[in-house]
């Protein structure tokens, strides 16, 4: 026989499914990383000292945040010659596949 409690029991189930996205910059693919308390509290550092840097500086930076520092350089090799269009678009893709 089953006691009153059991029988007002309900059972909840918790199903993560990780997704993986990938990034490809002028054909060159790169794994867009798993959200963590780390990244995040570099991602508030990266922000707070947003008037602090140029746009280059602040989007090269996220890149660098998510991808890390090779990864970021090989994706806009040119440096100060990049051309800021297409920094901006690629780092907003980039942030919104780690969101």
């Amino acid at each position: 026989m089953q006691r009153k409690e059991d029988l007002n029991m309900q059972k909840h189930e918790f199903l993560y499914e990780e997704k993986h996205h990938v990034l490809t910059v002028d054909g060159k693919d790169y794994a867009v990383p798993q959200r963590t308390a780390e990244r995040e509290r570099l991602l508030r550092e990266h922000d707070e000292k947003l008037g602090e840097l140029t746009e280059y500086e602040s989007n090269m930076d996220l890149l660098t945040i998510l991808f890390g520092a090779a990864a970021a350089h090989a994706m806009f090799p040119e440096g100060d010659k990049t051309n800021l269009d297409k920094l901006a678009k690629c780092t907003k893709y980039a942030l919104a596949l780690y969101m």
